[in-house]
């Protein structure tokens, strides 16, 4: 064949080639997302986010509002009336006569002391923003604490699933051996049935399992602000995330007492409640502005042309006032400030008092978790080794069918329970991380 034929058809076999291809990488879903990716996706799109947000906005807003209450207030004011008198036509009063009256005036005032409410005031809206940024710090924390524990069961169900289809797989080939070794005469169809039992026990296992994991794919999804019907795929293996944690219980404690953000934000509360009692008592206290004015007055006497006013009026002056005596409000506006305050107090104190106890609770947990994780390895490595020996037993006609089917569970238990350690043991560090306000484990370093 000659060359460039060669050529030509290698040429048109590239094409195809590259055609063909397109298709399937047009096919190909979203990457696999990852645990910290699900993280920063549910920090962007989820809903409590976003109302924690607007929260803070608002807060924003009101303070800019207070710091206008030091500024001077400007109104303009403009009245055209029109009198036409209807009485005898000897009435001479200027007031009643036939006329068209045009006032406008505008007035500016300047709050000069006002007993504290408004600097109070300025410092509460202050304060608020303070809390409204420390409840969003506290929403960010919980919601990717979900997110890493909705995650993690996935990840558990995931392995209980596989590790179920491989027991599946195994009693699959330990039936048709038994129903072999039945054909022959060498087994009894006893056997045979204790295989099938448990055959159809860890099928209906398996499913249970990726039910499981598509109930918390679905949770998660939402927790992302997905529409629950989209497909995802969810990347990892629990031994990926099972790390050492850095931190003593002592210093875990230390953290969650000094830097949790619900407990700041009710700190920020007891400060506002401060602000309120001066507010309130700033009410006893006298109040003093500066007015200035300007008024344009134009009267247009319908039958005394010659008599038409026009006046200009410049004014200005400074106003106290001081409310003498309100009925007791302003005393027991105070006292019921002073009360709130305390139950804010006390409110902090106890949350104080529960951070103690939740970190205490699962620092404890993830040491548990740690110590059953060794435990079930040593386990499940003699669990296959015991297993193996009872399959060989059986094939060799030394040992029963009802041997295999027990090394068999104590292996697939074993399996379980590492499976389950290390679920729990992330759990319990996810859940610290939240009890210490902390969102993620990189900022226990800082």
């Amino acid at each position: 064949m000659p060359c460039g034929k060669i050529k030509r058809l290698l040429a048109a076999a590239l094409v195809v080639l590259a055609w063909l291809s397109v298709p399937a990488l047009a096919q190909e879903g979203p990457a696999p997302l990852t645990m910290e990716a699900a993280v920063d996706e549910g920090l962007r799109a989820n809903q409590g986010i976003q109302a924690a947000q607007a929260a803070m906005a608002r807060a924003e807003a009101a303070l800019k509002a207070a710091w206008g209450g030091l500024l001077p207030r400007m109104d303009l004011t403009y009245n055209r009336n029109r009198i036409h008198n209807n009485s005898e036509s000897s009435e001479r009063d200027a007031d009643y006569l036939n006329q068209h009256a045009t006032n406008w005036s505008i007035n500016l005032r300047q709050p000069l002391f006002y007993g504290g409410a408004l600097v109070n005031q300025i410092a509460k809206s202050r304060l608020e923003r303070t809390r409204q940024e420390l409840l969003l710090r506290q929403t960010q924390v919980e919601l990717a604490s979900d997110i890493r524990q909705t995650f993690v069961n996935i990840l558990w169900y995931r392995a209980v699933a596989r590790a179920y289809a491989k027991s599946v797989e195994r009693l699959r080939g330990h039936l048709e051996a038994a129903q072999a070794f039945f054909q022959v005469g060498e087994k009894p169809w006893l056997a045979v049935l204790e295989a099938q039992v448990d055959l159809a026990e860890a099928e209906q296992n398996l499913a249970k399992a990726r039910n499981q994991e598509r109930v918390f794919t679905v949770k998660l999804q939402s927790l992302l602000g997905r529409a629950t019907e989209e497909n995802a795929h969810f990347a990892g293996e629990l031994a990926d995330f099972v790390l050492a944690f850095p931190l003593s219980r002592e210093d875990c404690i230390l953290r969650a007492q000094t830097q949790r953000p619900d407990i700041r934000a009710l700190e920020a509360l007891v400060e506002m409640a401060d602000k309120d009692i001066l507010i309130t008592a700033s009410e006893a206290l006298p109040r003093v502005s500066l007015n200035l004015g300007y008024t344009d007055q134009h009267t247009d006497y319908d039958n005394y042309p010659k008599a038409e006013i026009d006046r200009q009026y410049v004014s200005g002056g400074v106003q106290l006032q001081w409310n003498l005596f309100a009925g007791g409000q302003t005393y027991q506006g105070v006292q019921q400030a002073r009360h709130e305050k305390t139950r804010i107090t006390a409110k902090r104190d106890e949350a104080t008092t529960q951070a103690r106890t939740e970190v205490t609770q699962y620092f404890l947990e993830m040491d548990d978790a740690r110590a059953r994780m060794d435990v079930a390895k040593r386990s499940m490595a003699s669990a296959q080794e015991a297993f193996a020996m009872a399959e060989v037993r059986f094939k060799t006609g030394e040992g029963t069918a009802t041997e295999v089917l027990d090394a068999q569970t104590r292996m697939v238990n074993a399996e379980l329970s590492l499976v389950r350690a290390r679920a729990e043991y992330l759990q319990a560090q996810f859940a610290l991380l939240r009890a210490m306000g902390a969102l993620n484990a990189n900022e226990l370093g800082s």
